[in-house]
């Protein structure tokens, strides 16, 4: 070696630096070893809030979405009822004779019975308000009568007939459910008569079919898009129906020739339920 040219011997110096010693192998290893720790525990970080970004994005976009839709009740509907009726039938004897020296007289025939119809109607809802008008007819039966304690053969008489009615709705929607007042005209034939079946001279008045005015409320839920059930109240006030008599009279009505002159006043109460089919 010695022999060997210095700047052979100098070449050489790198090649000898170059060679590795367990030493720096072992720093080495080290060294690439804690790279890589840092490297995962980046990668984990790195994992990590991408999964939290995506997690708050879903749920931002979930808010955001739009809200099932409630139900809408605007539209036209027709449906069917049944249920319970009540009311009474007041009938007056103007000129007083049944009742003389007071000159009143008044009887009172309660009734109840079934009703049973149907029902068309329209309806527009705003928000949670909803508008409409129905009109209903249904038959109605208020069955009774009452007999004079004075002239046992003069009664009061209520029978079946009908009712019909044509009301605005007025209700608040929270989806599926309506709650609804309404009111409106009403229009009736509740059978009533006076009756005098107990002397010679016999006669029957019979009210005509009567006007007035019916109020109430109810609540309706919608089973399913084109199907909803109700329950519903109304109280019915028909009016009075001024009746006259003059042809044959009894001696207890006329007995001066003047004629019999008899008020009839219907009002009355219905409790029902009902189906609604929309379209």
């Amino acid at each position: 070696i010695r022999n060997i040219p210095g700047f052979l011997r100098e070449a050489e110096l790198p090649l000898k630096n170059m060679t590795p010693s367990p030493t720096s192998n072992a720093l080495t290893f080290k060294k690439r070893l804690k790279v890589s720790s840092v490297e995962g525990v980046m990668i984990k970080r790195f994992v990590f809030s991408a999964s939290a970004f995506i997690a708050l994005a879903s749920i931002a976009n979930a808010a955001d979405a739009p809200a099932p839709l409630a139900y809408d009740w605007s539209g036209f509907y027709a449906g069917v009822n049944a249920g319970y009726a009540w009311g009474e039938t007041e009938g007056t004897d103007i000129n007083g004779w049944l009742d003389f020296p007071d000159y009143k007289s008044s009887l009172t025939a309660d009734g109840d019975g079934l009703t049973a119809g149907g029902q068309l109607g329209y309806n527009m809802q705003s928000d949670s308000l909803v508008f409409g008008v129905e009109a209903d007819l249904s038959y109605l039966d208020v069955s009774g009568s009452e007999t004079s304690s004075i002239a046992s053969g003069n009664h009061v008489v209520s029978d079946d007939g009908y009712l019909g009615t044509l009301r605005a709705r007025l209700g608040f929607a929270a989806d599926r459910l309506l709650i609804y007042g309404t009111g409106g005209l009403a229009a009736g034939d509740t059978g009533s008569k006076w009756v005098d079946d107990g002397g010679a001279s016999q006669f029957v008045l019979s009210a005509d079919s009567q006007w007035g005015w019916v109020a109430g409320g109810g609540i309706e839920y919608a089973a399913t898009d084109s199907f909803s059930v109700k329950a519903e109240y109304l109280y019915y006030d028909l009016g009075t129906d001024k009746l006259h008599y003059s042809g044959g009279p009894p001696a207890w009505c006329t007995p001066f020739g003047e004629g019999c002159d008899f008020e009839l006043k219907n009002t009355g109460s219905i409790i029902r339920l009902g189906v609604n089919f929309h379209f």
